[in-house]
């Protein structure tokens, strides 16, 4: 009865499995891995994040809006060409585009077209200027009329400004980023003829349903008419004859003989040339009595 078998298995008891098995529970793979979790590809990818390409590309793609034509051109060689129509019907008063050609980039282009430029494109302007006297809109005639007061109309026309990039569809200019010099020449048998009365120019602007008069200066030996504007529409060409004035100073210089000064003072040579005289007659009667 001493050999019973639940007595003699008792003292194995102390050897299970789940009391041998605990100190391998520290070398659990999660504790094992954490070193490397160190080494993660976002940490060690941080100083790559510097070259991207975007961070590399942005000194060739930004144009700088105040940079000159000759700027840009170093960058990607682009080349402006300015056209006007020859022909009377497109372009009735010879205008003519003043600006030089490394402003026209900033003021006709836009900051998105600048960006995507591409290097050797060629970016071409043309101006038409066209009389619509004959076909201008009641309400922009009105307009005019209204602002001009005695001035009295020329012409009305439709100047148009368009712009093609590249190899891109022309596209109309109706507003640009800074002011076109436009010049106009003044047929012969517009200008004025009466010298008594000089004749006075002002530009008008419709655009938008507003009516502005631009400053206008006109030039009689070149018989050309020069303005600036950022917005291209209808213009009307205005204008004002006012008699010349002649001043009582110049009315007298006609008059009055040369002896006098334009300050109002006598000339001394009249006072000089008399004095001589007498000494002159002086002497020859001194000269007689001496004889006699």
């Amino acid at each position: 009865p001493s050999t019973k078998p639940n007595e003699t298995q008792k003292p194995v008891e102390p050897t299970k499995p789940n009391a041998t098995q605990k100190p391998v529970e520290q070398t659990k793979p999660n504790a094992t891995q954490k070193p490397v979790e160190s080494a993660k590809p976002n940490a060690t990818q941080k100083p790559v994040e510097l070259t991207k390409p975007n961070a590399m590309q942005r000194p060739v793609v930004t144009i700088k809006p105040n940079e000159t034509q000759k700027q840009v051109a170093e960058k990607k060689k682009v080349k402006i060409e300015v056209k006007v129509a020859e022909d009377v019907e497109n372009n009735v008063y010879q205008a003519r585009i003043l600006n030089q050609e490394d402003e026209l980039l900033n003021i006709i282009m836009t900051e998105k077209e600048k960006s995507a430029i591409k290097s050797n494109t060629t970016v071409k302007v043309h101006l038409d200027v066209k009389d619509i006297s004959d076909k201008v809109a009641l309400g922009e005639k009105q307009l005019v009329e209204e602002l001009a007061k005695e001035n009295k109309i020329l012409s009305y026309l439709d100047i148009k400004l368009s712009k093609q990039v590249g190899e891109n569809k022309p596209t109309d200019v109706t507003q640009t980023n800074g002011m076109v010099k436009i010049s106009l020449t003044v047929p012969d048998e517009l200008i004025n003829q009466d010298e008594t009365v000089k004749r006075e120019y002002k530009v008008v602007r419709i655009h938008d349903g507003i009516a502005r008069a631009l400053d206008t200066t006109f030039d009689a030996k070149t018989k050309k008419i020069e303005f600036e504007s950022d917005q291209f529409s209808t213009y009307a060409i205005t204008y004002q004859d006012k008699e010349i004035e002649q001043s009582s100073q110049s009315t007298e210089n006609t008059s009055v003989t040369e002896d006098a000064n334009s300050d109002g003072s006598i000339s001394p040579f009249p006072i000089v040339f008399g004095v001589i005289i007498v000494i002159a007659l002086v002497t020859f009667i001194i000269l007689m009595k001496k004889k006699n």
